[in-house]
Order: structure tokens, then C-alpha cells, then sequence
């Protein structure tokens, strides 16, 4: 025994400096969305957003989605900066753009000389002057200018330059492969600094009066600017540092091959960070291209494994996890511990004594009378513990022997699954068993056991027990609810609770309110006289129906814990809070009935990964809403397909107009927290509308708002329960003036309809006339105009090689007269060979190649992505109603018929 708990003692240990020391990252890959795994470099922007260059294009992450831009497809992005609150300059290895954010607009910059040349980094000086390193020198974009210019300094002739920084004085450090460059932007002048190791310069990072050199080999070196002299700092093992970054008295130094070099500049250790595929959430690749090291942030970009980061969260809930124990890869089903939380664990691998110095950890494997590892249920009971086990009975442990007994060798002890145990009065003891509800004695040792073939209560599986303020024994049940009393088993007469399914967990106020946690209907509190209840469920403060325990902080303070969250209720005020992931909670997986508040206000739950504790009174709630509305989707269509619905990009505007036609919307939003996936729970309403309560969301960061009247709204989201963290955007719908077309529309049928049947009369006897005249014209408008066979095969092969080339068809506003320009070509010519060569009309030759175009587009799997409508639009209807006319006019098959024949799901 001793020496399993050495081994034990031993390997807990180790799994403890792991956690300490270690970092979970989690990882970004093009299955994701991004446009490439190979990141060449990280931007965080001023509003939070970060920037991705790659080597197939441009990514911007706001936490949980990832956008991806047309316009730098198949670019390999290295270097992005930021000089104002609108623009970002984006440059690839070929080409510098400056975007703007606000009207996503993008234009590319010219260059004096840009013959041949391959770009490497950005910078940018107090002035705002742009610095582009390439390998032919410098260029310099000053501020407001659309032309970079070569820098003309000896210096930098016939010079590889690896990197740049601009430190607080407007000088501009530049590492060349064996020397150190200072450039001063205002006199132009420089001084150069040789090399003194054998080790070529890579990179560098400036950091106050001293500048980290980063080497194409494994040396970090520094240079004192204020003494002019290089200084070895630390040889690291790699062949080559790739990039360099520093935070907090630590380099971080990405080599290519080794990982990540983590360097404490105070006591010279070096750490490393690396790729292990026997663990989960370490590093995807060992090839460190890029880095973002900033204050609860951490992102490392890779060659070939994507963008790795750690997610941020608070420290509000804490895993057991010491030099004694380390409880994180434990799933705790019980437990009774005291303030530091030491005591007694019930796992699903065996019982675990931690106390006094001891640590024993029992199993079937090595107690024989532990008949199974699965520990459902614990009681202190005089100094010793009862144990209850899944399919294994009843046991006993001895803390004076530090042994495990059967507690008895009957039947009824020996094999059913204890989920409950309590104390009734000083001499009886309650089991809550799935073979019904066993009373025991210990004075005489004799029981009783209660089913549903021999008494009243109404279930033969119990999941808990409790003893009220008033000697009720309450029993959930997978049938509901009952107590016993006077030796009778009863149910709240005053109110029905024939509804409530499953319940997992019980518990008593201070006030003597009962709570009842459900499998399916949330939580239940019923008066301390059993004559009303209220039902808490997602459609007011939970963010799921499990409640799988729920126990009192400070008084008025209950905490329920859920599949997405703990919730602390205020029973006073009746408001919430939702704690989720990013408050350092270690897994949603919360066992039933596994909480217990300790003598110092700790309250501790029992999770899948460990023993989580949280202090009660002193609970941190700095939450800052940083919310921005990100993406916007009017009526099926995003607002980056068609943007000019809006004025400006989403996150720049706290006004959203829209016009009257459009009416469903969904907005996505992001507060920026980076715990992805998003485990924060929010809520939205939106005011002035009919249903203006607050809605919990349903998709994470998605609100759909369908049907919205014209009118203007506040659009309010916030932290679900948490009234001071509401953000605000105005909704403003145009005006709707369909009535008056209406009505204007009926008095002119009205008024016409007088006339009606004359005008039919008319046109019915017209009509034979109308169309021999127009036969007749026909003929008569071309015998003047005569087309060589040439010259009309000319006319239609560009015609065709302009439609299929240049695809002007999906221009719904699209005119004879635009192809004639085009093509350089009359438009009665046009009309000539489309009438009288190829059978048609202008109207349906294009329309053809419209349908052609919605179908080619609906085989690919678009419809997926768009509805109906939508993608009709894309192909170059006007309308709706124009597309299905137009299709069953020319095949003969609307589109529903035509998908139904096809095979395709519609998502209209």
C-alpha cells in the first residue's frame, strides 16, 4: 500500500507542474475558414479584432467567426499595421494595399521602382511615414501618398534587410544579415554597427533602451542603445530563429523546427513550448512564423498547423490543484472535504483519501471488499465515512485503519447503486437506492426497505435525498417528487407537479424554500409551506433545464449548476448571473448532487475534470462589454455580398438602416473574450417592438430578428442577467408606403375597369392585325440592313465569347445597348442576328444564360448557403417573381420542379 501511494503520489505530482507550467492551446485551421495554415503574421486591431496574413490570403478573427477577403485571394500576406482608427496597410509579398475598414475599400499603392521586387515587412514612424522592406532596399509611403518611393541611402544599397523597428524616438533600427542599422528619418542619416558574432541577424524586437536580436542560428542577441554595444543574451536550440516577441521580462522566440523558446530575461532559464501529438491542445506545428504576446493574450502562428491561442478567461473558479493533489484528471462524483478542500474523494476510478498529511487512493484492484470504482455518494458519519457505490452496495471506510469494509454482507447492501445517503434523527439513517428507499437503524441494525410494490412511493429510482427544517424526508425520483412523514409517503397537495419528470437533486434554503434540480424543467422552488412554487427554466434565468445541483452562498445566494453554466440567483432581487468557461470553470460535465460549501464560504463542485471551488463572497464581476455587432444578414443576403445596404462596415456603425423591403435579420456580434468556442451566455431584445423581452441567443453570438415593422429600435445586448454590461444600437426601418400604393392603385383599377371590356373587345380584334404588321416590319426593318455571312458569323462568335467570358448577364439591369458597346457592334446588328439567325429575342437570350447559371450554381451545393431567392439574385434576376416566370416560360419547369427532378434540397 505504501508503495501505491508513492506511485500515486509521484504521478500526481508530475501532472501538477504540467498544469502549471504548461499552456492549452487551441487551434484555427482552414477547416475553420481560414484561407491557409501557414500564418507569416498576427495584428491585433484597436477595436480587438485580429488579423491573420497567410499564405493564401487575409483572415480577420473576432472570436468566434472567422471573414475571409475576395480581394487578397492567392496573396501570401506578411506584414500588416495599423496607423489609424479606419485604415490598415496590408502588405503581400508582390503587392502594398491600404484597406479601409469602415467602407471595406481596398487600394493598391504604387511603387517608384517595382520591377521584380519581393516584399517583407511594414513599419510605420511617428509621422506616419510607411517603411516597406524589400530585397531591394527600402521604400518609404508618406502619409496621404499612393506612390512609395526608393530610400536613397548608401547604407542600404547591395543590403539584405531582415527587420525593422521604430522606437520612441523616431529611429529606425533595421538588422541587415551581419550589422545593425540606425536611420534617422528626419537628417537621413545612419550609423551602422558590424556584426560581432559569426551569426547573421534575423529579426529583432525593441524594448525601451535595448533591442533583442533574434539570429539565423541559435543565438539571442542584445544591443544597448543607449551604449551602442551588442551583448550575448542566450543560445537557444534551433538553427534558426524564425520571429521574436516579448512580454513581461520574457522573450518568446519562435525558431523554425524547435518550438517555441520561452527566455526569462531575469534568471536567463529557458523554457520550451512544443508540438506533442500523445497530448491533446499543445502546439500544432514546431514551425513558429508569427507571434502576439500581449496581456491575456497569446497567439502563435505556424507553418503548415494554423494559428494556435490561448483562450482567455478569469480566475473566478478554480480546479483543486496543489503539491498534494492535482484533481484535474479526476471526474469527482462525491466528495467531503474541508476548507482547503482536503478530505475524502468519490471518483469514477475509486475512493480517495487526502487528509492529514495521507494520501490513499482504494480500487477494486486492490481492496477486496470495493466491488466497484464508480463512488456515487459519501456521509460522514462518526469520524469515519459511508461510501456509496454504483452496482457495488455499501461501505464503510475506517479512518483509523485507513481501511475499506462492507458496511453489510445482506443483499440489500451488497449490490444495488447508493446514489443518496442522510441522517434522519440520531438514530436512523436514509439510503436512496435505484431499488427503492431503504430506512436503517443503526442502534438494532435493522431496516426497511420501501418500493412501489409494498408502499406509496412513487418510484423505485431515487437519485437524492433531504431532511427539511421540519423532519420531512424529500426523495427525488425518476417519477417526480414525494416526502415522507408519519410514516406515510406524500406529495404538496396545495400544487401540482405532475410535470416535472426526472430530479436529480434536492436542497433547502435558509429561508426553508425546497429546490428541486430536473433532468428537463430547470429548477423548482417550492414555499416553506407547500402551498405555491415558481419553475425557473432558459426562458428566464438558465441557460439549460439540467439542474444537476444547487446549493446557497451567502444568504439569498443560490448557485445552480447546469450543462452550460452555473447560475447564482438572487432570491431577493430575482436577479441572475450565468458563469460559464471563461470564468475558469473546467468543464460544463457537472455531476448530480456533487457540491458542498465549506466553513470558509468556498463552495466546491464535483466536475468531469476535477474539483472546482469558487469563494462566494469574494467574487470578481469585472466584466467589460466590449460588444460590436460584426456581421449583418438582411433577408438571406450578408452585408459583405451586398454591401452598399449599409453605409458603413457594421463594426464602425452603432445605426443600422435598412429599407423597407427587407424584413428578416440576423446579427452576429463579438465582445472579443477569445475563449473559443464562445461559452459566455448572452441576451438581446430589442425595444419598441411588440415582444420586447430579453431572449437569450440561441446560436452563441447570432440574433435573428424576423419580421421587423417599420419603425425605429434600440437593439440591446448584454451578458445574460448582468444589467450593467448593456450595449446599445439603433435599428431604424423605413417607412413602409404599400398601403397608399394600395389604395392609389385600387381607385385606377377602378376607374379603368369601366373601359375594360371595350379594350378587350378592341384588342382581341387587333391581334391578328398587330402581329401580321409586325411580321411585316420585321421583314421590312432588316431588307434594308443586309449582313454578309462573314460578318454575321462574326457578330454572333462575340456576342457568344462576350457572354460566356465576361458573364454580363448577371447585371439584372443589364441592356441591349450595354452589349452593343461591348462588343463594338450596332445594336440592330444584335438585334438582326438574334431575331432572324439564332430565333430569340434579346429578353430570352439572356435569360437563358441566367437559368444556365442558377443551375450550374445550384448543382455545386449553393443553395446550402442561400435560399432560393438569394441565389436567383446572384444569376441575375431582378426579382423573385421574374425568375420563376422567366424559367417556366423557357423550360417548361419551375425551379422547385426543376430541383425536385435533380435531387437538390431547397432551404427556402
Amino acid at each position: 500500500m505504501k508503495n501505491l501511494f508513492l506511485i500515486v503520489f509521484v504521478f500526481l505530482s508530475g501532472l501538477s507542474l504540467f498544469a502549471a507550467d504548461g499552456y492549452s492551446f487551441r487551434n484555427l485551421t482552414v477547416e475553420q475558414g481560414l484561407t491557409s495554415n501557414t500564418i507569416n503574421c498576427i495584428h491585433r486591431d484597436y477595436k480587438n479584432f485580429i488579423w491573420l496574413g497567410t499564405a493564401n490570403g487575409l483572415n480577420r478573427f473576432d472570436g468566434t467567426t472567422i471573414l475571409f477577403f475576395d480581394e487578397f485571394k492567392d496573396k501570401s500576406i506578411v506584414s500588416i499595421i495599423e496607423p489609424d482608427t479606419t485604415s490598415l496597410y496590408i502588405l503581400s509579398e508582390r503587392e502594398l494595399y491600404k484597406y479601409d475598414r469602415r467602407l471595406r475599400k481596398n487600394i493598391r499603392l504604387s511603387f517608384t521602382n517595382d520591377d521584380n521586387v519581393s516584399f517583407k515587412k511594414l513599419a510605420f514612424d511617428k509621422n506616419k511615414n510607411v517603411y516597406i522592406l524589400s530585397d531591394k532596399g527600402v521604400y518609404l509611403l508618406r502619409e496621404n501618398s499612393l506612390i512609395a518611393s526608393l530610400l536613397k541611402n548608401p547604407s542600404f544599397e547591395k543590403k539584405i534587410i531582415t527587420d525593422i523597428h521604430v522606437d520612441d524616438k523616431n529611429n529606425c533600427w533595421l538588422t541587415c544579415l551581419g550589422a545593425l542599422i540606425k536611420y534617422n528619418p528626419d537628417s537621413n542619416q545612419t550609423l551602422n554597427f558590424e556584426n560581432p558574432s559569426d551569426s547573421k541577424f534575423s529579426c529583432l524586437i525593441g524594448v525601451n533602451n535595448k533591442l533583442y536580436i533574434g539570429t539565423q542560428s541559435s543565438k539571442v542577441i542584445s544591443f544597448d542603445t543607449n551604449s551602442d554595444t551588442f551583448t550575448d543574451v542566450a543560445s537557444v536550440e534551433t538553427s534558426y530563429i524564425q520571429t521574436i516577441a516579448y512580454h513581461n521580462d520574457h522573450l518568446y522566440i519562435g525558431t523554425n523546427g524547435n518550438g517555441l523558446k520561452v527566455l526569462n530575461l531575469k534568471d536567463k532559464n529557458i523554457s520550451t513550448i512544443a508540438q506533442n501529438t500523445s497530448q491533446k491542445n499543445t502546439l500544432s506545428s514546431n514551425a513558429i512564423y508569427s507571434l502576439l504576446i500581449e496581456d491575456n493574450m497569446f497567439w502563435v502562428g505556424t507553418f503548415s498547423g494554423g494559428l494556435n491561442y490561448v483562450p482567455s478567461h478569469e480566475n473566478n473558479f478554480k480546479t483543486l490543484d496543489n503539491r498534494y493533489f492535482n484533481s484535474s484528471f479526476l471526474n469527482i462524483r462525491s466528495f467531503h472535504i474541508d476548507n482547503y478542500g482536503l478530505g475524502v474523494y468519490g471518483a469514477r476510478n475509486g475512493f480517495i483519501y487526502n487528509q492529514n498529511g495521507e494520501f490513499q487512493w482504494f480500487t477494486i484492484d486492490n481492496t477486496p471488499d470495493l466491488k466497484s470504482n464508480i463512488i456515487l455518494s459519501i456521509l460522514p458519519f462518526n469520524g469515519d465515512y459511508l461510501i456509496g457505490t454504483y452496482g457495488g452496495g455499501l461501505n464503510f471506510f475506517e479512518t483509523r485503519t485507513k481501511s475499506i469494509k462492507r458496511f453489510d454482507n445482506s443483499p440489500v447492501f451488497s449490490e444495488a447503486s447508493f446514489y443518496s445517503i442522510i441522517k434522519g434523527d440520531d438514530s436512523t439513517l436514509w439510503f436512496g437506492t435505484l431499488s427503492g428507499l431503504i430506512k436503517y437503524e443503526f442502534d438494532n441494525k435493522k431496516y426497511t426497505v420501501y418500493n412501489t410494490q409494498n408502499s406509496d412511493i412513487i418510484s423505485n429510482d431515487i437519485y437524492s435525498l433531504l431532511k427539511d427544517s421540519s423532519g420531512r424526508i424529500w426523495i427525488a425520483t425518476r417519477a417526480g417528487i414525494c416526502y415522507f412523514q408519519d410514516g406515510v409517503f406524500k406529495q404538496p397537495a396545495s400544487i401540482d407537479l405532475s410535470f416535472i419528470g426526472i430530479v436529480r437533486t434536492l436542497f433547502q434554503d435558509s429561508d426553508d424554500n425546497i429546490w428541486l434540480g430536473c433532468e428537463n424543467q430547470g429548477a423548482i422552488k417550492i414555499s416553506r409551506d407547500l402551498s405555491s412554487y415558481k419553475n425557473y427554466t432558459i426562458h428566464d434565468i438558465l441557460p439549460d433545464n439540467y439542474v444537476s445541483s444547487i446549493i446557497e452562498g451567502a444568504r439569498g445566494k443560490i448557485w445552480m449548476a447546469t450543462p452550460k453554466g452555473i447560475v447564482l440567483y438572487d432570491n431577493n432581487s430575482s436577479g441572475y448571473r450565468i458563469y460559464s468557461l471563461h470564468d475558469g470553470i473546467s468543464s460544463y460535465a457537472f455531476n448530480d448532487g456533487a457540491v458542498q460549501k465549506t466553513e470558509n464560504n468556498v463552495l466546491w463542485w464535483g466536475n468531469e475534470k476535477g474539483l472546482l471551488s469558487l469563494d462566494s463572497i469574494n467574487v470578481k464581476d469585472d466584466y467589460k462589454n466590449n460588444i460590436l455587432i460584426t456581421k449583418v444578414v438582411i433577408d438571406g443576403f450578408p452585408e459583405d455580398y451586398e454591401i452598399r445596404k449599409l453605409s458603413e462596415a457594421p463594426e464602425y456603425s452603432r445605426t443600422i438602416e435598412l429599407p423597407s423591403s427587407q424584413k428578416n435579420l440576423i446579427f452576429k456580434f463579438s465582445d472579443f473574450k477569445y475563449d473559443y468556442p464562445s461559452s459566455i451566455v448572452y441576451e438581446y431584445k430589442l425595444e419598441n417592438l411588440k415582444d420586447s423581452a430579453w431572449h437569450k441567443t440561441i446560436a452563441g453570438n447570432e440574433i435573428l430578428i424576423p419580421d421587423i415593422p417599420s419603425g425605429s429600435y434600440i437593439l440591446k445586448i448584454r451578458k445574460a442577467g448582468d444589467h450593467s454590461s448593456e450595449k446599445m444600437f439603433v435599428v431604424y426601418k423605413d417607412k413602409s408606403y404599400l398601403i397608399y400604393w394600395v389604395l392609389f392603385i385600387i381607385v385606377i383599377i377602378a376607374f379603368l375597369f369601366i373601359y375594360t371590356y371595350k379594350w378587350f373587345i378592341r384588342k382581341l380584334r387587333n391581334y391578328k392585325n398587330a402581329a401580321k404588321n409586325r411580321d411585316d416590319t420585321t421583314k421590312a426593318k432588316y431588307q434594308n440592313q443586309k449582313i454578309e455571312k462573314d460578318e454575321l458569323e462574326n457578330i454572333k462568335l462575340l456576342l457568344i465569347q462576350y457572354m460566356e467570358d465576361e458573364k454580363p448577364y448577371l447585371n439584372p439591369e443589364l441592356k441591349l445597348d450595354d452589349i452593343a458597346q461591348a462588343i463594338n457592334c450596332p445594336k440592330t446588328k444584335i438585334s438582326q442576328v438574334l431575331n432572324q439567325y439564332l430565333d430569340t429575342n434579346f429578353s430570352n437570350f439572356i435569360s437563358k444564360y441566367r437559368i444556365e447559371m442558377f443551375k450550374e450554381k445550384a448543382a455545386e451545393g449553393l443553395l446550402h448557403q442561400y435560399t432560393l431567392s438569394a441565389l436567383a439574385k446572384e444569376c441575375g434576376f431582378s426579382s423573385r417573381s421574374s425568375f420563376f416566370h422567366t424559367m417556366k416560360k423557357l423550360t417548361g419547369q419551375t425551379p422547385s420542379e426543376f430541383l425536385k427532378d435533380t435531387g437538390i434540397n431547397i432551404k427556402d
